[in-house]
């Protein structure tokens, strides 16, 4: 157990992990629990998983994150989020993610992304891609992607978006790769672009 560097559950009918059962993975590297039939995810669960670099919980049954679900995942680069029932990105959820390069959260139910989304305290994110494409985004808030300094691709494809405000994507000064095709788009304000 304690060598373990891999582990795949995806595809399973596993419904919830007892936070007992990855205590003594501590070099866990990858762990896949996509398509597990997951309704939530007790963050005592991932507690000892420190240098986990890849997490896959996509096509479960997601419906919230607790706020600090991921704070011990200090080492994460790649989480994928896809296909869950996400209605909402708590401020608080992805505390601690200083190392995170991929954050996929395509085919959720998101329809706003809020003020400063995020933004929250410890939010070091330095990923360089976000999916939030095939969601039911309505409406990006001002500053909604403020704190996301270092993301160079941000799709926001196949929504409902129908505006984009002045200062939406401010903060962003890595942006070079913006994906808002299929969408609703009938007004841009005239500094929606503008990442200053």
């Amino acid at each position: 157990g304690p060598a373990l560097c891999v582990l795949r559950l995806g595809h399973n009918d596993l419904g919830s992990v007892e936070p007992a059962l990855l205590r003594p993975l501590v070099r866990l590297d990858e762990l896949d629990l996509s398509s597990a039939e997951l309704n939530s995810l007790d963050p005592k669960t991932l507690a000892s998983l420190g240098a986990l670099r890849s997490l896959d919980l996509s096509a479960n049954r997601l419906v919230s994150l607790v706020p600090g679900t991921f704070r011990a995942l200090r080492s994460l680069e790649t989480l994928r989020l896809s296909g869950n029932r996400l209605a909402a990105l708590d401020l608080y959820a992805f505390v601690g993610l200083h190392n995170l390069r991929l954050l996929q959260l395509a085919h959720n139910l998101i329809g706003t992304v809020e003020t400063h989304a995020f933004g929250g305290p410890s939010f070091g994110l330095s990923e360089h891609k976000l999916n939030l494409a095939s969601q039911k985004i309505v409406e990006l808030g001002p500053f909604a992607f403020q704190g996301l300094a270092y993301v160079a691709v941000l799709d926001l494809s196949d929504n409902f978006i129908t505006l984009l405000r002045n200062n939406t994507f401010a903060g962003m000064y890595s942006l070079t790769h913006l994906l808002l095709a299929v969408n609703c788009i009938r007004e841009l304000d005239a500094l929606a672009f503008d990442s200053s």
